[in-house]
């Protein structure tokens, strides 16, 4: 391991703080988990399960964002440290992969060469335990640059005790987040919904599927083992390609038009789209999807029922009424004196209730807004 000076217990005691402060105000964890890296001299954070069927937790620095939605998508069943793990269960302590791996897979696997170093990569610290969510594996873990090297031994020590303290943060996080309401009062709201939505996380996992997307199995799409399941193969791959593009856009132009799923004979395509959704304070959503990343599918079946109007679809999503009405006319591109105009509400009202929306969308201009309302409205197309 290499050498660097001592991390001052200063800093220790100061991310630990962060780390509690962040379990009883949610918005901080991405923050405190990012300080947590910057004082062990990581490149960032990811939490995410073992098994990819799990759904309740899952956090990604935006500092490696890239490069873990690659590891996800295409690395996660080759990590080499994945596979030791699976033959050797590692529970509830720290390690580093010099620990677990020889020099001679560190060197020559294709993880390392091809996918590590491609992104500026070395070697990760890393966590394992169980205190989450039922008895399930979690990895919460800080990659280090090839640059900074291996990490020290002060390094892990700070690593090791901060982790321990994101293990509890997380803990004491996960029993007020189950104490409130919020998950069932959005499975609640999706179920009343005469069209189809699921929500899914970063894995593309489905977190949730209300009764009329369940009602689609056999007709097109159904939900199997936690994935949703096109009928044809032609149709499962635009299906994973529109999920990926969503959950993790790489800066390709962003899909304005739903995805069709051909079904039997006589029966006509359903219509599908994928909205990206992020948790936030004030979003329903956060309370069922408990990631960092995940998309909201809404898809329609011609033959049943007529696609829902932006308004509809944009509560949905988490707005309130009010939100709905004011992002439907602001989705136009019109401007919020006239939105106010219309509604009979102060400019200022407007303009306090487009800051909660853009919040809830993690969008900072009302052009975004006009390209998620463009989303929305494709599916009235039949």
């Amino acid at each position: 391991m290499s050498i660097v000076a001592a991390i001052p217990e200063s800093r220790i005691h100061a991310a630990i703080g962060r780390l509690y402060d962040a379990a009883i105000n949610p918005d901080m964890l991405p923050s405190a988990f990012d300080h947590v890296a910057e004082v062990c001299g990581g490149m960032g954070i990811t939490l995410f399960p073992h098994d990819p069927d799990e759904t309740a937790l899952t956090y990604i620095s935006g500092a490696i964002a890239e490069a873990a939605a690659e590891y996800l998508t295409g690395w996660l069943d080759r990590c080499p440290r994945i596979a030791y793990s699976r033959r050797n269960p590692i529970y509830d302590r720290c390690f580093w992969d010099g620990e677990i791996l020889s020099k001679d897979t560190i060197s020559t696997d294709p993880y390392f060469r091809d996918y590590a170093a491609r992104y500026d990569l070395c070697l990760s610290v890393i966590r394992s335990t169980t205190g989450l969510h039922r008895s399930a594996r979690y990895i919460f873990s800080s990659p280090y640059s090839l640059k900074a090297g291996v990490p020290s031994a002060e390094q892990m020590r700070a690593f090791e005790i901060l982790s321990g303290h994101a293990v509890r943060a997380l803990q004491i996080y996960r029993k007020l987040d189950l104490a409130n309401p919020a998950s069932a009062a959005l499975e609640g709201l999706l179920d009343q919904q005469a069209h189809a939505v699921v929500i899914v996380n970063p894995f593309g996992r489905t977190v949730h599927a209300n009764r009329a997307a369940n009602a689609l199995s056999g007709r097109g799409l159904s939900v199997q083992n936690g994935r949703l399941v096109a009928a044809t193969t032609e149709g499962q791959r635009a299906l994973d390609l529109l999920l990926q593009q969503t959950i993790w856009p790489t800066g390709a132009a962003p899909r304005l038009t739903p995805i069709t799923l051909a079904r039997a004979p006589g029966q006509r395509p359903l219509l599908v789209q994928a909205i990206p959704l992020r948790p936030t304070d004030t979003g329903v959503a956060s309370g069922l999807l408990r990631a960092n990343a995940g998309a909201l599918v809404l898809i329609v079946d011609p033959d049943k029922s007529s696609p829902p109007t932006s308004t509809e679809a944009l509560r949905l999503i988490g707005l309130t009424p009010t939100e709905a009405r004011i992002a439907a006319i602001l989705g136009t591109g019109v401007g919020p004196e006239i939105a106010a105009e219309m509604l009979g509400l102060s400019v200022g009202t407007v303009r306090n209730h487009l800051k909660r929306i853009f919040s809830k969308f993690d969008i900072s201009r009302q052009s975004q807004l006009v390209e998620l309302l463009a989303r929305l409205s494709a599916l009235s197309i039949h």
